[in-house]
């Protein structure tokens, strides 16, 4: 995990993204085809029935290279994290989410000599929304740009800025108006940092989405 906080606004969040060097089809994948529940029940960043979803997801990955990973990189709107990164959320900031058990086994037609099934991970249903995007300062790839910034509109940000002190109280979130966008307060940044927490990166404003490739030195 990389540490970009210095000379960065502690009050602003830190974007959480998959870390530069973890290819695409080591991602998680969540294959409605084998679920039930469908994906969009976390996406909202509402708080859902607290029951036992069914919510198996596949990797192209050994379970050894597996358990390596604290967080595990995933396009699913949460997060997948194992019991070490759980018990510091729920020290750090129990109301800013829920958990659900998760099953993770190994990508059909991968491996099949090594095929595996995992419970050691669970989802983290992020339940704190905040008005986080400067929308003045940010730039977006619009479906129509003529029509506004507002979900359904939005294919991602260009440029992304965050709001200073805007966290209120919280220290993992979802932006109240495109809820694809997670970040983490400082704090909880830091707390993760001195626990070697592998699996991810937490990004300042200045290097979300396609601005990373104006600092690569910063990711020799």
């Amino acid at each position: 995990m990389l540490d970009l906080t210095k000379g960065y606004d502690p009050t602003k969040p830190l974007h959480i993204e998959a870390p530069i060097d973890f290819l695409d089809n080591n991602s998680l994948i969540f294959d409605p085809k084998r679920n039930v529940t469908d994906r969009y029940t976390f996406y909202s960043g509402e708080p859902v029935e607290e029951k036992n979803y069914q919510l198996v997801f596949e990797i192209n990955m050994r379970e050894n290279k597996l358990l390596e990973l604290d967080i595990v990189p995933s396009t699913f709107p949460g997060l997948i994290v194992n019991k070490k990164v759980l018990n510091i959320l729920r020290e750090t900031c129990p109301k800013d989410f829920q958990v659900f058990p998760i099953t993770i086994r190994n990508k059909d037609g991968k491996r099949k000599s090594k095929a595996f099934i995992n419970n050691d991970y669970s989802l983290i249903h992020i339940v704190k929304k905040v008005d986080s995007i400067d929308f003045e300062e940010s730039e977006f790839l619009l479906v129509d740009d003529s029509r506004p910034k507002e979900p359904g509109n939005v294919i991602g940000p260009k440029r992304l800025r965050f709001k200073s002190n805007c966290m209120g109280g919280a220290h993992i979130a979802k932006d109240s108006t495109l809820k694809s966008i997670k970040f983490i307060s400082t704090h909880l940044f830091h707390v993760l940092y001195k626990a070697n927490i592998r699996g991810v990166e937490f990004m300042p404003d200045y290097l979300c989405f396609y601005e990373r490739d104006n600092y690569p030195e910063l990711f020799r």
